[in-house]
Protein backbone atom coordinates (compact mmCIF):
# COMPACT_ATOMS: atom_id res chain seq x y z
CA UNK A 1 0.00 0.00 0.00
CA UNK A 2 1.25 3.61 -0.51
CA UNK A 3 0.86 6.59 0.58
CA UNK A 4 -1.18 9.22 -0.65
CA UNK A 5 1.16 11.83 -2.43
CA UNK A 6 0.52 15.20 -1.04
CA UNK A 7 -0.18 18.03 -2.84
CA UNK A 8 2.53 21.07 -2.56
CA UNK A 9 1.55 23.71 -0.38
CA UNK A 10 1.46 26.80 -1.57
CA UNK A 11 3.45 29.77 -0.22
CA UNK A 12 0.82 32.47 0.83
CA UNK A 13 1.00 35.88 -1.06
CA UNK A 14 2.56 38.59 0.79
CA UNK A 15 -0.79 40.68 1.87
CA UNK A 16 -0.55 44.48 1.61
CA UNK A 17 -2.97 44.56 4.39
CA UNK A 18 -2.34 45.90 7.66
CA UNK A 19 -2.41 43.73 10.77
CA UNK A 20 -5.16 46.21 12.37
CA UNK A 21 -7.39 48.05 11.62
CA UNK A 22 -6.62 51.04 13.78
CA UNK A 23 -4.10 51.48 17.04
CA UNK A 24 -4.54 53.54 20.51
CA UNK A 25 -1.35 54.65 20.94
CA UNK A 26 -0.43 56.25 24.43
CA UNK A 27 2.72 58.25 25.15
CA UNK A 28 5.50 54.99 25.61
CA UNK A 29 6.03 54.72 21.71
CA UNK A 30 6.77 58.11 21.20
CA UNK A 31 8.91 59.11 24.46
CA UNK A 32 10.89 55.26 23.95
CA UNK A 33 11.15 56.35 19.95
CA UNK A 34 9.70 53.13 19.06
CA UNK A 35 6.71 54.61 16.84
CA UNK A 36 8.48 53.16 13.95
CA UNK A 37 7.73 49.68 15.25
CA UNK A 38 4.23 50.47 15.16
CA UNK A 39 4.46 51.89 11.36
CA UNK A 40 2.76 49.58 8.81
CA UNK A 41 0.58 47.72 11.27
CA UNK A 42 -2.79 49.55 11.34
CA UNK A 43 -4.50 52.03 8.75
CA UNK A 44 -5.15 54.34 11.33
CA UNK A 45 -3.47 55.34 14.42
CA UNK A 46 -5.43 57.33 17.58
CA UNK A 47 -4.51 59.00 20.51
CA UNK A 48 -6.41 61.32 22.88
CA UNK A 49 -5.06 65.00 23.42
CA UNK A 50 -3.22 64.29 26.83
CA UNK A 51 -0.94 61.60 25.33
CA UNK A 52 0.91 64.50 23.71
CA UNK A 53 0.53 67.32 26.99
CA UNK A 54 2.75 64.22 28.48
CA UNK A 55 5.42 64.21 26.34
CA UNK A 56 7.75 66.28 28.29
CA UNK A 57 11.23 65.98 26.21
CA UNK A 58 11.32 68.16 23.19
CA UNK A 59 13.31 65.47 21.29
CA UNK A 60 10.27 63.22 21.40
CA UNK A 61 7.56 66.18 20.95
CA UNK A 62 8.81 66.97 17.59
CA UNK A 63 9.86 64.34 16.41
CA UNK A 64 8.21 63.34 12.95
CA UNK A 65 6.06 60.20 13.23
CA UNK A 66 6.03 57.24 10.07
CA UNK A 67 2.10 57.29 10.11
CA UNK A 68 -0.52 60.32 11.11
CA UNK A 69 -1.48 60.53 14.40
CA UNK A 70 -4.98 61.51 15.04
CA UNK A 71 -6.40 62.76 18.46
CA UNK A 72 -9.78 61.75 19.67
CA UNK A 73 -11.47 62.36 22.67
CA UNK A 74 -13.76 59.03 24.20
CA UNK A 75 -17.16 59.07 24.73
CA UNK A 76 -18.59 60.07 27.89
CA UNK A 77 -20.39 56.61 27.64
CA UNK A 78 -17.02 54.41 27.30
CA UNK A 79 -15.27 56.78 29.78
CA UNK A 80 -17.70 55.85 32.52
CA UNK A 81 -17.85 52.07 31.32
CA UNK A 82 -14.08 52.11 31.87
CA UNK A 83 -13.86 54.14 35.51
CA UNK A 84 -16.93 51.57 36.63
CA UNK A 85 -14.62 48.64 35.55
CA UNK A 86 -11.24 50.03 36.96
CA UNK A 87 -13.05 50.39 40.22
CA UNK A 88 -14.47 46.67 40.57
CA UNK A 89 -10.60 45.43 39.44
CA UNK A 90 -9.07 47.58 41.76
CA UNK A 91 -6.88 49.26 39.42
CA UNK A 92 -8.75 52.77 39.69
CA UNK A 93 -6.14 54.34 41.99
CA UNK A 94 -3.59 53.86 40.14
CA UNK A 95 -4.87 55.00 36.61
CA UNK A 96 -3.84 58.74 35.11
CA UNK A 97 -7.02 60.34 34.00
CA UNK A 98 -5.20 60.04 30.64
CA UNK A 99 -4.82 56.51 31.23
CA UNK A 100 -8.40 56.03 31.37
CA UNK A 101 -9.17 58.43 28.26
CA UNK A 102 -6.94 55.96 26.74
CA UNK A 103 -8.36 52.66 27.98
CA UNK A 104 -12.13 54.32 26.93
CA UNK A 105 -10.55 55.28 22.94
CA UNK A 106 -10.03 51.80 23.17
CA UNK A 107 -13.39 50.51 24.56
Amino acid sequence: MTAPKSEPQQQPEESSQKLYRALVVDSGPIIKFQANDLNNSANAFYTVPGVLQEIKDAKARHQTLPFELKTREPSPESLTKIIEFARKTGDYPSLSSVDLQVLALVY
